[in-house]
Formats: C-alpha cells, structure tokens, sequence
C-alpha cells in the first residue's frame, strides 16, 4: 500500500517537485508506519524527505522491541505522546519506554482520567489536538 501511494503521488507531482517539511503523523500501529514510509522515503527519493514524526501513543503489541517500530533513526525529530504505555499485563496497548527525541507523558501516560484502561490510547490524539493552535470559528 504505501509503495503504491508514493508512486501515486510521483506520478501526479511533476518534475519531482520539492515539497516543503514534511510532517507524519500516526495513532497505535499507525506510528509505526510513518517510521516505515520515512524509512522508504530515504531509500526511493532525494526530493521527499520526512522532517517529523508525531506518534500518538505508539502500539506495544508485535513491536516492543522490534527493528520495525518508530524511533529516532526515523526523521530528524521523532516527538511521541504516551497515552497507555504500560505493560501488557497490565492492560498497557502502547509503549512504555521513550522512543522519541521527546516524548510526553500525559497524567504519567499510563491510564488517562474518565477512561477504561483499554480506551486510554485514544487520548494521545485528543491531546494532540489541543497543542495545535487552532483558531476559533
């Protein structure tokens, strides 16, 4: 999937156009896969490159440890917020330990206030909402 949207995308982008700072943002397993593409990237263009990834509380399971999971070989500022990083006895579905260049914690990023212990992954998304600076309709 993600070679045939590069390719897609090379072949709508004429003269292989250079794009501005490109940022990757990705939610549990999506993390991982904006790791993944960056990687690509690196490989397949010199015009493309991945200046930043968020993870949004980047998914434990199949990738604690493993060479395929997000970190800071992945872009030059890899930033990370844990929403659910405990152990998996513990019911924790996103990483513990730090994988970024920065990484936030919210409320300790283990379980998140008016949450079930499985549900907390989904307020890294929500908290990254909130930093944005949106403007007000």
């Amino acid at each position: 999937l993600l070679s045939h949207i590069v390719n897609a995308t090379r072949e709508e982008v004429p003269d292989e156009t250079t794009w501005g700072s490109i940022h990757m943002i990705g939610h549990s397993l999506g993390a991982h896969i904006c790791g993944i593409a960056a990687d690509y990237f690196k490989n397949v263009t010199t015009t493309w490159k991945i200046d930043r990834i968020t993870g949004l509380d980047p998914a434990q399971p199949c990738f604690r440890n493993s060479h395929l999971s997000l970190d800071v070989s992945d872009a030059p500022f890899v930033d990370i917020i844990h929403t659910n990083g405990a152990l998996l006895s513990q019911i924790g579905l996103g990483m513990p330990e730090p994988i970024g260049h920065v990484d936030f914690y919210p409320n300790g990023g283990r379980y998140q206030p008016a949450c079930s212990r499985q549900s907390s992954t989904y307020r890294s998304y929500l908290a990254f909402w909130n930093m944005l600076d949106v403007p007000q309709q």
